[in-house]
């Protein structure tokens, strides 16, 4: 961490299908190795299940809705106090509980195979 100056945030250019930042940065969490455009396919992909299983509902809201289920609301943190070491809960910025949020969606495509498991009760993992 720089003592300096802060970083400065990046601003997140939407993707060129949904035009929406929340699909972005799904992607972006999902690519492995630079691989942006097989990352675009598998998310593109979950999208297009989910329209074929349901026409009536709209992809971007499942996945907002999603994102909104998997967000952590506090998280402990390690405090030491004299000689001893404490577990302390803290509320997490809101940006944090998107990251971590997308972290658990892509731990779980890398854990069933490639698939990109949205909140969808009938794709399951083994």
């Amino acid at each position: 961490m720089s003592r300096r100056r802060q970083a400065t945030r990046r601003t997140i250019t939407p993707d060129g299908k949904f035009q929406s930042t929340l699909v972005s940065r799904l992607v972006s969490t999902v690519m492995i190795s630079g691989k942006k455009n097989t990352a675009q396919n598998i998310v593109y992909g979950a999208f297009d299940s989910i329209s074929e299983k349901n026409p009536a509902s709209n992809p971007i809201e499942i996945l907002q809705r999603a994102v909104d289920n998997a967000k952590p609301r506090i998280e402990t943190k390690p405090r030491r106090v004299g000689g001893a070491t404490y577990q302390v809960p803290l509320e997490i910025p809101s940006d944090r509980q998107a990251a971590l949020a997308f972290r658990s969606t892509a731990r779980t495509r890398s854990r069933c195979a490639g698939s990109l498991i949205l909140p969808m009760p009938a794709k399951a993992c083994r």
